[in-house]
């Protein structure tokens, strides 16, 4: 930076970000898409990542903004059986 100036660094970031965008295009042109016979389904609910929210309320299974897996018994959070 000191030879060439500062205003040259957006330069620089500008041809790096234009070269990998031309690598990227390059790369997606050469690369036929899969035949609709090899395509699948997709679930969103089975790539969501596993977790869990802590609620004071007890959780209703037929409220559609729970989710519990279909074997699970879903029982009322109790703070005196979490505590003991």
């Amino acid at each position: 930076m000191q030879q060439a100036g500062t205003s040259t660094l957006f330069l620089f970031t500008a041809v790096v970000q234009a070269s990998l965008a031309a690598f990227a295009f390059t790369r997606l042109g050469k690369r036929a898409a899969p035949a609709t016979a090899d395509k699948t389904e997709f679930d969103l609910a089975a790539t969501a990542p596993l977790g869990g929210v802590v609620s004071p309320a007890p959780l209703d299974p037929n409220d559609p903004n729970v989710a519990t897996p279909p074997d699970a018994d879903v029982a009322p959070n109790d703070k005196d059986s979490a505590a003991g």
